[in-house]
């Protein structure tokens, strides 16, 4: 997914039958762009429930409030596919909130992926206070550490 979030983005790029309108060097999009901030990266890993209705779904509704768990994975993956380690902090609060662990293996493999000392620290703070797939995720991510 590299630094999409939203899967049908990649898709809209591809498809044949956007390719006109890809070719044309369009105007900002000003209804858009005052709703980008809504969709930063740590604002997509961090958001409620509430949020994510309000400021979300509204825009992107085939995936509702039940799955809000892919949105903060796949924002997860985009920070660590970043390598940027101003997420790391976003991340950290991520691997150490008690929600789904899908989301709290893949800000582990985030951090390994940034890597640093910041990164690595933190993977190696919560290696022992973790158990099953989480711990395998935080194992693997520290091999990416270096």
């Amino acid at each position: 997914m590299g630094m999409y979030v939203y899967g049908c983005d990649r898709c809209q790029n591809v498809c044949p039958r956007n390719a006109p309108w890809l070719a044309v060097n369009m105007p900002e999009n000003a209804r858009a762009a005052a709703k980008a901030a809504n969709f930063e990266l740590p604002r997509l890993l961090g958001m409620d429930k509430d949020y994510f209705t309000a400021h979300v779904w509204p825009h992107m509704f085939y995936m509702g409030p039940e799955k809000i768990w892919k949105w903060k994975m796949n924002a997860a993956r985009a920070m660590g596919n970043s390598r940027d380690d101003r997420y790391v902090p976003d991340l950290a609060r991520a691997l150490a909130a008690p929600e789904d662990e899908r989301v709290r293996s893949m800000a582990a493999w985030a951090l390994g992926r940034i890597g640093g000392h910041r990164a690595c620290e933190i993977l190696h703070r919560f290696l022992n206070q973790s158990e099953g797939d989480l711990r395998g995720e935080i194992e693997y991510a520290l091999t990416l550490c270096g």
